[in-house]
């Protein structure tokens, strides 16, 4: 009982880590470089990196301001 005690805790402490990354990596800015290849489409939008931009986009007003600008352009 103790043994499967410990491993269901091991495996929600894992979890748990894995979703905090996520969340963090999802928080940090992608370079311009990176933002710009994302919004003119030479990311595919199924690659890891195009979905992580597109939902940082969705909670930061800088890179939001920075995806208008490059629209005006």
């Amino acid at each position: 009982m103790t043994t499967i005690l410990i491993i269901l805790i091991g495996v929600s402490f894992i979890t748990v880590y894995k979703v905090i990354g996520e969340i963090m990596e999802s928080r940090a800015c992608p370079d311009d470089i990176t933002l710009r290849k994302v919004v003119l489409g030479q990311i595919p939008k199924r690659d890891g990196t195009s979905k992580r931009v597109i939902r940082h986009l969705g909670t930061c007003n800088k890179c939001q301001a920075k995806v208008d600008e490059l629209n005006q352009r």
